[in-house]
């Protein structure tokens, strides 16, 4: 950009050189032509003054250089690249929206799986579209802009003055400026042509994505309407196989057309996921698995992940990468399904492939026949296969129900969701012998689809949770902890989340299988935009549930983060500086979660701003202990003069840092009592940590003794004991100092350092009966 520049100067200059030259010259004939001509002296009382022709020569040439380097910063600010992405995108839009047009207008009746995935296509069209229209705005903005400056150097009045003087035969001397306005302006005029053109057809796209929209939402409605009326058993005729098959074809061409655009989400977001994943599970198996052998970690359910952690990792990830899009193309789903089968059998164990084999191999089968039936279920053979398969998965639901076996991971809950999906079953049964094949090959295909999505899910949320566990394991491995991990505290704690999660995605697919799922989200819409007016605030519904959704997200990701850290909720076992950052995790996960909140809420911020202002008013009037703690909380938070499991002294009290908040801190003494303590208080007052670098302790023990040995031989004797305990640091050197000697009698302090201060009356203790054991068997005797 540099040299650019540089060149573009140089440039310049050669052109302005080449004008002044030409100017000067034209000048001095002009005044050679005048040298004796009176003419050029102009009468002013007693003296004559000659015109001055060097000021305005200086003027010309400024205008001339300005000139020159105003229209070098427009070429700059035009000589944006072309956008070639764009272009193509317009064209992939259009043969998208003809090849939707080319199936409507064959008047057959589409499949409201297809129309669902029209609808989803045509809201990205319109977004593209969208997003090109800005893009537009911006470079007509910018061309507009040019072309105006452009032209108000046209307008120079002093250029105009200076071409009039050169005269019609001497005007070509300034070409070089001309040419280069003349350029300047070709250019931006076939960009403005070029934006003119694209933003034609953006409307154009724009009117067809419309109407579209329109002819897919009807034809869904009627297709719901349709699917609760009687149908008709027939066999096709050749001509209705023909216009079958082209539809068949445009519906192949209209999913390639999706995939392509979802390349990211369908190909590469799943590979980053699953090697990302595995990149981590394997470190933590790499510095688990020498020591789960011989340690209580052991168990079948760690067993499974850690002998296949990338089958595990690839179940986990294709089977919420679907969730992410709840209108996939009904053979991706099928791919997913043939994966999950496949892979849920490789997982189990020897013994258990035997009880779940002929379970797998029914499931394959079942969902392969409903798919055959999407063909055409209105002809006698697809409602005798409809019937069969319904029978099918009523049967293989109750072989599944009196197997205990089988039931291990699910018990009360599968038996719940094996009743209602009997029900279902018999009820499209109903509907088959009634006529009403839609709505039982509806029904059919969304409970299938939804009992292997539960099964899969609820596998996944095992997963998960295992997952976990490793990564606790990890950390107590890492800390040298080999006692046995509680995490029924965290399944306790997570288990019913992630059931709701999993209800709410098999509820959603379940109503989307049915094809309700559009109604349903216009019924959602109009209850979302419902509106609310409190006094001059105007909000809606849906601004209220997205915040208290958002907040109660927000505390829940706060309250169990920790897990991802592999935090046990032992506090003597977490580690002093993770326990301190996980509180500052905290603390950003709750003022983000805020923040997100009010953003996707909607929220007026200027009503919000004045209300915090009347607040203010209060906080300086009584909150102003509040106010103090939250700010000492986080200077606390961030300086960390104390930190979770630090031993210390504060306003008079000794205990252990049990937590720490943004507004107060637990302190929990020896006694087990736990003492909240304001986090102004703390900054405020002087503290004792006896844990703050280091956790050595030095302690002082004070005797009286008895004995007949000379002072030397006690010391030694006593600094013999005190290196042969474990808990004592060899350096410093325990040391034995004398403030009373007479005979046979001394009084005595003994100081030595701890490795741990944590426990220090329980050492104390210990140090005390083997202090008193060894002295006596020596016959020195305490006083």
């Amino acid at each position: 950009m540099k040299y650019k520049n540089y060149v573009l100067g140089v440039l310049n200059a050669k052109y302005l050189l080449f004008i002044i030259i030409l100017f000067q010259a034209a000048n001095n004939q002009s005044q050679a032509q005048n040298k004796n001509d009176n003419k050029y002296l102009r009468s002013s009382g007693l003296f004559s003054i000659r015109e001055i022709s060097d000021i305005k020569m200086k003027t010309y040439i400024s205008h001339i250089e300005n000139a020159f380097l105003k229209i070098s910063e427009i070429q700059a600010e035009i000589s944006i690249p072309e956008n070639f992405q764009k272009t193509e995108n317009m064209v992939s839009m259009i043969e998208t929206l003809k090849t939707i047009d080319s199936s409507f207008k064959l008047k057959t009746p589409i499949n409201p799986k297809d129309l669902q995935l029209y609808l989803k296509i045509l809201k990205n069209a319109d977004e593209q579209r969208d997003r090109i229209k800005r893009v537009n705005s911006r470079s007509d903005t910018l061309f507009r802009s040019a072309r105006k400056s452009l032209y108000e150097i046209a307008d120079d009045t002093i250029l105009k003055e200076m071409a009039d003087e050169l005269g019609s035969k001497n005007i070509d001397k300034l070409q070089p400026l001309r040419r280069k306005w003349q350029n300047t302006d070709s250019i931006i005029a076939e960009k403005i042509k070029l934006i003119d053109e694209q933003s034609m057809q953006l409307s154009v796209i724009n009117i067809k994505i419309k109407d579209l929209q329109r002819q897919s939402t009807e034809r869904l409605f009627e297709s719901n309407i349709t699917s609760f009326k009687k149908t008709d058993l027939h066999d096709d005729n050749k001509e209705d196989q023909k216009i079958s098959l082209s539809q068949s074809k445009i519906s192949t061409k209209i999913v390639g057309l999706y995939i392509k655009e979802n390349l990211f989400l369908f190909t590469v977001f799943p590979i980053i996921t699953i090697f990302t994943v595995y990149w981590w599970t394997r470190r933590k198996i790499q510095s688990v698995k020498d020591n789960l052998y011989q340690s209580p970690f052991q168990s079948y359910l760690l067993h499974n992940i850690l002998t296949h952690p990338f089958a595990n990792i690839f179940f986990l990830a294709i089977n919420l990468i679907p969730l992410l899009d709840i209108n996939t193309p009904s053979f991706y789903h099928f791919f997913i399904v043939l994966l999950s089968v496949t892979m849920f059998f490789y997982l189990l164990h020897r013994k258990q492939r035997r009880c779940f084999i002929w379970y797998c191999i029914g499931s394959l089968l079942i969902y392969l026949a409903i798919m055959i039936c999407n063909n055409n279920p209105s002809t006698l053979l697809y409602k005798v296969l409809l019937s069969f398969i319904n029978v099918a998965v009523s049967i293989l639901v109750s072989y599944v129900i009196l197997k205990e076996e089988l039931l291990q991971n699910f018990r009360r809950r599968y038996r719940i969701i094996a009743f209602l999906s009997i029900i279902l079953m018999v009820f499209s049964l109903a509907c088959i012998l009634v006529g009403r094949m839609l709505i039982a090959y509806n029904i059919t295909y969304a409970t299938i689809v939804c009992i292997l999505q539960l099964v899969t899910l609820f596998i996944v949320k095992g997963t998960f949770l295992n997952l976990l566990k490793l990564q606790m394991i990890h950390r107590r491995v890492k800390l040298h902890y080999e006692n046995h991990v509680d995490t029924s505290r965290m399944e306790k704690n997570l288990t019913t989340p992630l059931n709701l999660v999993i209800y709410f995605f098999c509820t959603a697919g379940f109503i989307n299988n049915l094809n309700l799922l559009v109604a349903v989200e216009s019924i959602i819409d109009v209850l979302m935009s419902m509106p609310i007016n409190i006094g001059s605030i105007h909000i809606t519904a849906g601004s209220i549930i997205y915040f208290v959704f958002i907040v109660l997200l927000a505390h829940f990701l706060k309250n169990h983060i920790g897990y991802v850290f592999g935090k046990t909720g032992i506090e003597e076992e977490d580690d002093k500086f993770e326990q301190s950052s996980l509180v500052i995790t905290r603390l950003l996960i709750i003022c983000l979660g805020y923040v997100i909140a009010v953003a996707a809420s909607g929220l007026p911020v200027d009503k919000i701003t004045i209300v915090l202002g009347a607040l203010s008013v209060g906080v300086g009037m009584g909150f102003q202990n509040i106010v103090n703690n939250f700010i000492s909380g986080i200077i606390l938070l961030f300086e960390r003069p104390l930190k979770i499991g630090d031993n210390v002294q504060v306003n008079g009290r000794s205990g252990r840092v049990k937590e720490m908040g943004v507004r107060t801190s637990t302190l929990q003494t020896d006694e087990g009592a736990e003492i909240i303590i304001p986090n102004g208080t703390i900054l405020s007052e002087d503290i004792t940590n006896w844990s703050y670098t280091n956790n050595r302790r030095r302690i002082e023990l004070p005797y009286n003794i008895e004995t007949e040995i000379d002072p030397l031989q006690l010391e030694q004797s006593i600094v013999q004991i005190f290196e042969r305990e474990d808990s004592v640091l060899p350096f410093p050197k325990p040391s034995v100092l004398f403030d009373e000697i007479s005979n046979n009698t001394y009084k005595i302090r003994i100081h030595f350092w701890l490795k741990d201060s944590g426990n220090v009356e329980q050492i104390k203790s210990s140090i005390k009966s083997q202090l008193f054991y060894q002295l006596h068997n020596k016959n020195i005797h305490i006083r």
